[in-house]
């Protein structure tokens, strides 16, 4: 019988499956903030593909360099939008510098072969780093 693409995922690569599944959290906020900025969707978008490609199959180099060419790129943007709106900077910084300690975690485990440790930080990554992208654009428009 065939495996599924999630099957296969848990047994070769056990420490993506919940990080490619909290890639769907990007695709979520982008649809509520469709409205409000449609380059921010388009972003979102964006790292929502790369990062579920990546995820999926995480020995690809390929995959991994596109996911942090879209997630910088966007992340340039966010900081753009910060600078361009005089957005409060204390609660931006608060709220990028959890989402930094994650991501710093997650690459830490990730190239320490600490893959229950991957798998829990990078997900959190994942989904406060939506959550502050939609903190961010909500609230200036």
């Amino acid at each position: 019988m065939k495996k599924s693409i999630l099957e296969n995922l848990k047994e070769e690569f056990p420490h993506h499956t919940l990080a490619l599944l909290s890639s769907f959290v990007y695709i979520l906020v982008g649809f509520a903030l469709y409205r409000k900025d449609m380059l921010a969707f388009s972003f979102l978008f964006l790292v929502f593909l790369t990062s579920l490609f990546y995820h999926s199959h995480p020995e690809n180099i390929f995959f991994r360099i596109g996911d942090w060419l879209a997630s910088f790129s966007f992340i340039f943007y966010i900081i753009n939008i910060v600078y361009l709106y005089k957005y409060s900077f204390n609660i931006f910084s608060v709220l990028a510098f959890f989402c930094l300690i994650f991501w710093i975690i997650s690459e830490v485990a990730y190239h320490n072969k600490f893959n229950k440790i991957f798998n829990i930080s990078h997900t959190l990554w994942h989904i406060l780093s939506a959550l502050t992208v939609f903190i961010i654009i909500f609230s200036i428009h």
